[in-house]
């Protein structure tokens, strides 16, 4: 049975203006004033429950939809004054108070497509189911990336160690020879100076030493900035790996056991929107300050989803020993593949879709999406008046005439249905920044040359 809760209020604000007019010493008085008024919405619609409680307190699980409106419009006091005057005449008015304005809901209205909603929440549906029964270690993985795997098991330490070691010496010798290269030219330079004094050719310049690259698999390292993404690259994940095989083991040396957990994924996006709603202005008798009234306002769509499931614990399934996780390690040893992982989300979906066979039983599936619209209206205000006025001035109090916010936040069950494979637009530019100068060091590696032929 569905439930709606209504505390929906009108919010009135007063305004008022006066005025004078005339000309040869008569005088014009004038005055008007009145209300607007804006609604306040807050509301709530979800399903009621019966014996919610005690059906709770026994275990049930229970997964009922619900939405949420929160929505209000704060209208800004203005202060308005002007004067004009000419040829024996005159005209002024105050302003105190309010202008109309759309309330923030019709702005929802006007938000094109749906705020990003379906995207965000196949995405966070997408990664979470992604999370049931995620492996703690991808043996696999590192069976088809690094040759040196075994070795690698027996003592990540070394190998970070052996790594860290290298790069010190690469660096040193680099310095070395960048020294001995300012060096050379140094003292060419001053030769070739004093030769050109007495008439003379330069001698030719010394050739320019070059370091041997620094080498991290596949990648390949000339100089600083290059070499600490080799180095960055090739140390996170000994790193991780070390960490995530002594976590495995210090936790799964016991029985098999089920167990109850939630995966959990998260997405957003953020989407700009622009409208103007024509002339606003205040004023009279002759006189009258106003300006293009402008929309600006952000529409930003942030989903949450979570899959509640039992699977049985045992070392080989946490390990990634399982069969359904080949195609996986096969897509892991495709060179740069986990770049490609950051701008698609092909072996997520894949992760996704093969959930059902690392959990015993998927107990409930949701996701709650929080759409929230945060904005302002403007208008940038200028004095009209009538002919005959050679003179004028004006003030007004502020440019922004109301802000926005209108925040619609829901929650419904899901399942695989739900499952989709994007691509990511939203990244971050270090992360931008990081895939390009990967993918460039492996075309420029001899790797790189050899399978783009």
């Amino acid at each position: 049975m569905a439930r709606y809760r209504d505390r929906n209020s009108l919010v009135t604000r007063t305004w008022s203006i006066s005025g004078d007019a005339g000309g040869g010493g008569n005088h014009n008085p004038w005055a008007d004033g009145g209300s607007l008024s804006w609604r306040t919405i807050d509301s709530m619609e979800d399903v009621v429950t019966p014996r919610f409680r005690i059906r709770s307190a026994e275990g049930e699980i229970i997964n009922s939809p619900m939405t949420t409106t929160k929505s209000t419009t704060m209208p800004v006091d203005l202060s308005v004054t002007a004067n004009v005057s000419g040829n024996d005449i005159y005209a002024s008015f105050a302003y105190k108070g309010v202008v109309p304005c759309p309330e923030a809901q019709s702005l929802w209205n006007w938000t094109p497509g749906d705020g990003g909603v379906a995207r965000v929440e196949a995405l966070a549906t997408t990664k979470a189911f992604a999370e049931v029964g995620k492996k703690d270690y991808g043996a696999l993985e590192e069976l088809v990336e690094l040759r040196e795997t075994l070795a690698f098991l027996a003592s990540p330490v070394k190998q970070m160690v052996r790594l860290t070691n290298r790069g010190k010496a690469w660096l040193a010798s680099y310095r070395r020879i960048q020294a001995s290269n300012e060096r050379r030219f140094a003292a060419w330079e001053r030769r070739a100076s004093k030769l050109a004094k007495r008439g003379k050719p330069a001698p030719p310049k010394p050739a320019v030493r070059v370091s041997p690259p620094f080498k991290v698999g596949r990648m390949k390292a000339s100089d600083i900035t290059s070499f600490w993404l080799a180095y960055r690259y090739g140390l996170m994940p000994l790193i991780y790996s070390f960490q995530d095989m002594q976590k495995v083991l210090e936790k799964y040396q016991k029985e098999p056991q089920r167990v109850r957990a939630t995966a959990r994924g998260s997405a957003s996006v953020s989407q700009e929107h622009s409208s103007s709603w024509g002339y606003q202005e205040v004023g009279g008798h002759g006189v009258t300050v106003g300006g293009e009234h402008k929309f600006s306002w952000t529409v930003t769509s942030t989903a949450r989803a979570g899959v509640l499931y039992e699977y049985t614990v045992t070392l080989s399934n946490q390990l990634g020993l399982q069969m359904h996780q080949i195609p996986a390690a096969l897509w892991e040893g495709i060179p740069l593949s986990f770049v490609a992982d950051w701008f698609w989300t092909g072996s997520t979906a894949y992760q996704a879709l093969t959930a059902h066979l690392r959990a015993d039983r998927v107990l409930a599936s949701w996701v709650t999406t929080k759409v929230h619209l945060q904005g302002q209206s403007t208008w940038e205000p200028e004095l009209w008046h009538m002919q005959g006025y050679t003179a004028g001035t004006f003030s007004c109090s502020s440019n922004i005439l109301a802000s926005y916010s209108h925040t619609v936040k829901q929650r419904r069950a899901t399942d695989l249905s739900d499952v989709r494979a994007q691509f990511v637009v939203e990244l971050t530019p270090l992360r931008v920044v990081d895939g390009l100068a990967l993918v460039y060091n492996f075309l420029v590696s001899d790797a790189g040359v050899r399978r783009a032929r």
